[in-house]
């Protein structure tokens, strides 16, 4: 009986050798520790916020009255991201961007073109001047790649923040004292 629990066990610790997972027998009668996670890895997008990117240059009209403007020139939009830890990890914008997809919205992109014959009038507030800008309603994100090893431990290999436009764009309205 002893010679055929040993053979059991020297079995399971055989499979965990390569990589296969315990059975959970043996982890709840304490004889064998299990071990072996599945190796994986990916990018978690968090502190999501909208963001106006320029697409154009701004104007300024007043005090009072009115501002109106028309755009009559295309300009393409990329998107930015940085790193804060770690420098070897396999990250790129074009990852981050089918990541943001997912996890915020379908119509993030990586660069988008800012399109010609878009008019836009508003009143300013009198003794205020307006200021206006065309541009990409997008989002600014943290991420961060993470993987995880065999042995269960998960370890960031990369992060940091990213600008990304939408497809959606238009115009932005200020009003400043001077």
């Amino acid at each position: 009986m002893l010679a055929k629990r040993v053979s059991f066990i020297a079995g399971i610790v055989a499979l965990g050798s390569l990589g296969c997972s315990v059975p959970s027998y043996a982890a709840e009668t304490g004889l064998v520790k299990p071990h072996g996670c599945v190796s994986d890895s990916g990018i978690t997008i968090s502190s999501t916020t909208s963001y106006f990117m320029s697409g154009s240059a701004a104007w300024k009209a007043g005090p009072g009255g009115t501002i109106s403007e028309t755009v009559t020139s295309a300009k393409t939009i990329s998107g930015t991201f940085s790193v804060s830890v770690g420098d070897k990890a396999d990250v790129s914008l074009g990852v981050l961007t089918d990541e943001a997809k997912i996890d915020i919205s379908a119509s993030v992109t990586g660069s988008t073109t800012v399109t010609t014959g878009h008019t836009y009038s508003h009143n300013i507030t009198s003794n205020k001047y307006g200021n206006l800008q065309y541009g990409s309603y997008g989002y600014k994100f943290s991420w961060k790649k993470w993987v995880t090893s065999g042995s269960c431990t998960t370890t960031t290999q990369a992060s940091g923040t990213a600008i990304l436009p939408t497809t959606t764009t238009g115009w932005k309205y200020w009003e400043t004292s001077s």
